[in-house]
């Protein structure tokens, strides 16, 4: 893959380990550094607004997280523009990939529809069966509801047939 218009090789290890081999020289480092990826982040927005700061992130945030279905690899850069909208921008920690973007209607749409419609909350997501234990008794009561209404329904139709 290319860092920087450089070929190289991303190389992860059962063991957890993940550097990057730069295919013409043949050195290797590991994480990248704050100014590496300020670099990288200003380069894929095309330099359109001021880096206000990166951040190493070695757990998840409110933007940045995992849940089933949809890992997030950590470590990773977070790096925040100073723009209008907030902009983040979440970059692989070895190899600079973007894999995470964040802007005030993406954050505005997290919480309006993630959260509200799917209980996506950053207390319940780590914490699978206390997520269960909230989601499944309002998943039963929606549905009691919705079969209170059928019977209902079929009630008044019988009556006034």
């Amino acid at each position: 893959m290319q860092l920087e218009d450089q070929p190289g090789y991303d190389i992860h290890l059962a063991d957890g380990w993940e550097f990057w081999v730069d295919a013409t020289t043949g050195r290797s480092r590991g994480v990248l550094t704050v100014d590496d990826a300020d670099r990288i982040a200003s380069h894929v927005l095309g330099g359109s607004a001021p880096i206000a700061r990166g951040d190493f992130l070695t757990r998840y945030d409110s933007y940045y997280y995992a849940r089933p279905g949809r890992e997030r690899h950590l470590p990773a850069w977070r790096v925040t523009f100073a723009d209008a909208t907030g902009s983040v921008l979440y970059l692989d920690a070895v190899n600079g990939t973007p894999v995470g973007f964040t802007d005030h209607e993406i954050r505005v749409w997290r919480w309006a529809r993630d959260a509200i419609h799917s209980f996506d909350y950053p207390a319940l997501n780590t914490r699978r069966l206390l997520w269960h234990t909230v989601v499944l008794p309002l998943l039963l009561g929606g549905a009691t509801s919705a079969a209170t209404g059928a019977y209902l329904l079929v009630r008044r139709v019988r009556r006034m047939a």
